[in-house]
């Protein structure tokens, strides 16, 4: 899954959460505690490398709790991750692109050599 797909997954999930428990109109302190448990559930469920997770999480934070919502450090902080784990995933992602080329490039000659 390519760090486009699963931000895309994780936004979401976010908003559908947020539509949900704003339909229930409950205080916010009791959204913020089913949002976080319904999180622990995707994480129990979810099959993502760590990486993957950490976007996934790092996403839905930053989109559930906005700026004004948390302590500057904590978003920094999940600002922080989603940078780092989007950057691993890309990385991954370009040498496992450089490998396919290179196997492709390989079958490419094989099958020239077969069929000279």
């Amino acid at each position: 899954m390519t760090p486009d797909e699963i931000t895309h997954m994780a936004l979401n999930f976010t908003r559908r959460t947020s539509e949900a428990l704003a339909a229930l109109e409950l205080p916010r302190a009791t959204d913020i505690e089913m949002f976080e448990m319904t999180l622990d559930l995707v994480a129990d469920n979810l099959t993502l490398c760590e990486h993957g997770w950490d976007l996934f999480a790092s996403t839905c934070r930053i989109e559930f709790y906005g700026i004004s919502e948390v302590e500057p450090r904590k978003h920094r902080q999940w600002v922080y991750l989603y940078n780092q784990a989007s950057d691993a995933l890309y990385a991954a992602d370009a040498r496992f692109a450089a490998e396919d080329e290179g196997d492709y490039r390989a079958d490419l000659a094989r099958d020239e050599r077969v069929s000279a």
